[in-house]
Order: C-alpha cells, then structure tokens, then sequence
C-alpha cells in the first residue's frame, strides 16, 4: 500500500476546516512534492462549492483521481447516503513534473478530503482574517494586517486579507489610508490579538463622516471651526454684516470634531468642548475651552474617552456631556462644573457595535446610541443628578435597519419626546419609533424607504415635515408626519444634481412665517460644491429657488451653519478649512459676503 502523506498545512477557511490526506503509487520523494503543490489548488477550486452547500463538520469528501489534468474544475456533485460528496478531478502532473525534470507520466492518487469545525492548534496550520466594512462612503480605504498585506477596500461588506496566519501569530489590523471624497474616518474594532486555533471573522471596520461645520456660539458674536487635517481651532469674530475676522485660534487633539458650545450661569460664561478622534494607537481625548471676552479659547484641562469618539452631545440643562465611542462600544459620560465648565465625574456605559452618536431628548431625561455596526439603537435613562446612563430596563436595545447612522427626536410644544426615527445608511430606510414618555422605551412601527445612503432626518420648525439626505442617490427624501402615530407618509423627492448632500438646515422667516431649507454638497467629481436653497411649500415640498458655489476649488462642503440672529449662513471649504459667510435675505436667498 503506498504511504500515506497528511499535508500539515491545512487550510482554515470561515466555513470550515480542509483536512487532506492522499494515496500515491509512485516514489514517496515525488509523491511529496506534488502534495506541496496540489493542496492549495485543491482547495481554492473548493471553496465557492463549500460555502454553495454549507457543508458542516463530519461530511467527507472524496477526490477521485482521473486520467485529466489535475487542475481541470470539479467534474460534479453527487449525494450518497443522503451526504454531499465532491468528486475532483487530478491526474497528469505534466506541470509539476516538468518542474522537477522527470519524465511526463500519469499518476493515479486517491484521496480524502475531511470537512472539519477547525484546523486546531497544531503548529504549521493557517488561518484567514476577516471582517466586514460599514459607513463607507468616500473610496480609497486601504487596511492593513501587521503593518503589511494590503488590502484595498472599494465597498462595503465583507473583505479577507490575502495572507492566512499561523496558529500563535500575532495580528493587528489597521487603517492604512482613510477615504476620501468624500473624507472619511474609519475606526477598527476587533482588529487585534492572536491566532488561536480557528479563524479570525469578527474584524468590523466602521466609517463616519469628517465635514466640520462651523459653530456659531450663543450670542452670535463668534464662531468656531475645527479642522481634521491641522488638528487645530480656527477663531473668528462675527461683524454686523455676517463677515468673519479672524482670531487668536488655538490647538487641540488629534483629529477633532466639530466645537459644541454652552453657556453657563448668570452673567454667562460659554465654554467649548471639541472630542479628539486620535488614532489607531491612541484613544480620544476632550480638550475643554473658555470663551473669553474677545472670543478666544482658553484652554482648560482635557479628559480621556474611548477609541474614535462622536462629537459632543451635551443635555439640554448644560449639565452634562457626552460622547459614543465608535472604536470601543461605549459612551463617555461628565458632569459639567458649573462655576468652571470642566468636565468631572466620568462614567462610561456600553454599547452595542460601533456607536456613532448621542441624542438626548428635550427633557435631558432618555439618550439614544445608533449603533451602526450591530444594526441596533442603545436606549438609557439619564441620571438626573450624576448624568450616569443605565440601559432601559423595558427595551435596552431595538433593532434598527442596516448600519443606523443617526437619531432623531420629534417632540410636542412641552418638548416631551414622542417618535424617533433612525436614519439607516445600509438599508435605504427610516426606522420609526414611538417614545414613552415615562420609560423613554422605543416601540418600532413602520420602516419606510428613502434613498441610497440616507444619513440623517431634519425635522422643520413646525413638526409637520421630515426630510432625509441622500448622499448615494443625490437627493432629498421628503416626509409628512402623522402628529399621533408618528408615521412617515413620503412625498416627491427633491434632487440634488449629481452631488451628495449633507444634513439639512432649515430656518423660519417672516410673519407669517415662511421655511427655508439648505443643502450643501459633500462631494461633486466634476465641480465645486454646491449650496441647495429650497423654499418649503406649504405641503412640505421642496422648490429650488437657488444654488450657490461659494468656493471655485474644492468639490466638498462642510454643512451649512445658520446663526438665526444674523440671520446669517456659514459653509466650510472642507479641503482647506475656509469658511465663506452669507446674509440670508427676506425671500431666502443666500448673500455672499465679501
């Protein structure tokens, strides 16, 4: 009987462990070398039939040798005993022969091939690294595993890394570059550790937009805008005129989100707070700012977060303040001192996967985490005294659609929370909920459709109408709401050109009061970004009525920013941080200001 050889190197694949074993009738010295080669072949022509059939451990399959090439495909499928069984065709080694010099000859081998739950521990054995990739919007991700075997990501789903690792070897997955167009920050969870004996599949990449608006603080006197690329703060002062003059500005973490301001106190004193997403290596942090008399910001002491945190969500009170930490499953919880504004107390509530923001009602008693990577929304009550989340203990998690990006609140006169929608990026959909006023529970009803890529939902000042952007299917989703139910009855969609639109901004003018809506572009691949203006009909739809291109270079825009009491408009030039100003006329046309 001729040897039997079990190749060592057995491949370790997410649906299954390939165990070879062969029978040769020719020198064990050749015999050998033809396994080195034939396995991998083997197994690659294997893999599409496995996960076709989902074959499970203990089904054995036989590969039947023939007079035909040995890298001829699977010859068929055939069922014995009621198990699927693969027949194989290997034969001539004309290749392999040639390779080592011999003579061409035909060889008959007769093998088994074990379908098993794992490869086991054993050294020599490999194993695949994979995951999944959500959020992406923009194009250029490229991961990494242990500093090398790029992977170059073009969409969202499922990706493996070329290389498989042996059993003990350590791995670590990283971002090697961020996307852009539009520019994007994508966290890894799950991306680090040891092979231990089975496969790794659980590595979730997690993606959030970077366009940092301008803030306005609350007496209209400055504004703030933070910037990804220099990791600082620029300052400004606002004229009479809506114009800006810039500012002592300041430094701040790595990677920052946009400025959140309050004020506290009487007099007031407005403080600032901007999270700093940091890195692969590092975890954020929250730099805590004065606003001094002339506008500038005086830095206080910063705080430690988690992994890529959100920006900041502070309570309707000013008491507290909040940030999701995408990169660890959590959200940071602080009081705020309310003599100095720094951030004290912390606590720290989990999450599902990959949190992306906080939203808190109106009364600052419920908070909602969209958690994009697990397809679900956190629910919390909020300690009135502390700030400390605890999960609901009627509904601490509801499903939402695929990769749920942001939360809204629709609220009554009394700003007592009624409905939630979601915004899912995955799904094309909003989800709608109910809320209880007592509990802050959410009980879901009808999911309705919107574009491709919708990532939030503005509702306008009268509560009649919702609107979702877009950014894949260029376009504005536009909603009626039932004020009982809180159902979404979908009108006409208003375009956005061949551009990707940011949130919307809707400001009320006049009295009688007439609505205004504006629309900037995130990213436009043959022109500069566009600004949107829409008059909102009395139906709730959207009426073009201008479009604005505030910058001759650079093809993505910030959200526009409206400081009511100008009434003014701000947009970000988000490649090189400059902000262009506007008047808001009477009939809601944008006015360039010089």
């Amino acid at each position: 009987m001729a040897p039997v050889i079990h190749w060592n190197g057995r491949h370790q694949f997410p649906y299954g462990c390939l165990q070879l074993y062969f029978y040769g009738t020719f020198p064990f010295y050749l015999y050998a070398a033809a396994i080195a080669n034939l396995p991998v072949k083997a197994i690659f022509a294997t893999q599409n039939i496995l996960r076709q059939y989902s074959l499970t451990s203990g089904r054995i399959l036989h590969i039947l040798s023939t007079r035909k090439s040995y890298n001829q495909s699977i010859s068929k499928i055939i069922r014995i005993h009621g198990e699927k069984m693969l027949v194989l065709s290997i034969g001539k080694k004309r290749e392999l022969m040639m390779f080592l010099r011999m003579l061409v000859m035909t060889v008959w081998v007769v093998g088994i091939v074990t379908i098993l739950p794992s490869c086991g521990t054993s050294p020599g054995y490999n194993y695949t690294i994979s995951g999944t990739v959500n959020g992406m919007i923009g194009s250029g991700l490229v991961l990494q595993n242990n500093g090398g075997d790029d992977r170059a990501i073009t969409a969202n789903g499922a990706f493996t890394f070329n290389t498989a690792l042996n059993n003990g070897t350590a791995y670590s997955v990283t971002v090697k570059t961020q996307p852009t167009n539009p520019s994007q920050t994508c966290a890894v969870l799950n991306g680090s550790g040891s092979m231990n004996g089975s496969p790794v599949s659980n590595v979730v990449v997690s993606c959030v937009m970077n366009s940092n608006p301008v803030t306005v603080d609350t007496l209209g006197k400055y504004a703030y805008v933070s910037t990804i690329n220099t990791s600082a703060i620029a300052s400004y002062t606002i004229g009479a005129s809506g114009a800006l003059t810039g500012i002592t500005g300041v430094t701040a973490g790595t990677r920052p989100n946009p400025v959140t301001i309050i004020s506290i106190g009487d007099p007031a004193t407005q403080y600032a707070y901007v999270s700093n997403m940091g890195n692969e290596t590092t975890l954020g942090t929250i730099s805590v700012y004065t606003i001094q008399s002339d506008g500038v910001l005086s830095p206080g002491t910063t705080v430690d977060v988690g992994r890529y945190p959100s920006a900041v969500t502070v309570d309707p009170a000013g008491k507290f303040a909040y940030v999701a930490n995408m990169g660890s499953n959590s959200i940071s919880a602080f009081k705020i001192n309310q003599t100095t504004g720094a951030l004290t107390d912390g606590t720290t509530a989990n999450t599902e996967n990959a949190p992306t923001s906080v939203t808190i009602d109106p009364l600052g008693k419920f908070a909602y985490a969209a958690n994009m990577g697990s397809n679900s929304i956190s629910v919390y009550t909020i300690d009135s005294t502390t700030g400390a989340l605890s999960l609901s203990t009627v509904t601490p998690s509801v499903a939402a659609g695929t990769t749920p990006v942001s939360v809204t609140i629709y609220a009554d006169s009394a700003k007592v929370a009624k409905f939630a929608y979601v915004a899912n990026m995955g799904s094309g959909s909003i989800s709608v909920y109910t809320i209880d006023s007592t509990t802050g529970a959410l009980t879901p009803g009808a999911a309705v459709a919107a574009g491709t890529s919708p990532m939030s939902v503005t509702i306008d000042t009268t509560g009649q109408f919702a609107y979702a952007s877009n950014m894949r299917s260029s376009n504005i989703s536009v909603y009626t709401i039932d004020s009982t139910t809180g159902a979404l009855t979908a009108g006409t969609a208003a375009p956005t050109g061949t551009t990707s639109p940011n949130p919307v901004k809707i400001i009320s003018i006049g009295t009688p009061a007439t609505q205004y809506a504006y629309v900037s572009s995130v990213v436009n691949s043959t022109t500069p970004g566009i600004i949107f203006v829409y008059l909102i009909n009395s139906d709730g739809s959207l009426t073009n009525i201008q479009m604005e291109q505030p910058f001759l270079t650079g093809i993505s825009l910030s959200t526009v920013t409206i400081d009511p009491i100008g009434p003014f408009a701000y947009v970000t030039n988000t490649s090189n941080g400059v902000v262009q100003a506007y008047q808001i006329g009477a009939d809601g046309h944008l006015i360039a200001v010089p």
